[in-house]
């Protein structure tokens, strides 16, 4: 017979577990963080645009003749 064990968890209330300490690092790089996820507003388009035909236009002119 084929027997599947499951790991025992235990929820302990009032665990001794510290929070994570603040660090000067993470102070600095909070504000960062705040902003994943967020849309980017319409007037970033042209300029991802402009920086992207740019990206290109160098690839072509460097590597275009491979």
């Amino acid at each position: 017979m084929n027997t599947i064990g499951f790991m025992a968890t235990k929820t302990v209330e009032g665990s001794s577990r510290s929070r994570p300490k603040p660090t000067t690092v993470g102070e600095l790089l909070k504000p960062l963080n705040s902003e994943y996820g967020k849309v980017a507003p319409m007037g970033n388009y042209s300029l991802n645009g402009c920086r992207n035909g740019s990206i290109c236009g160098i690839l072509i002119y460097y590597f275009g003749d491979l």
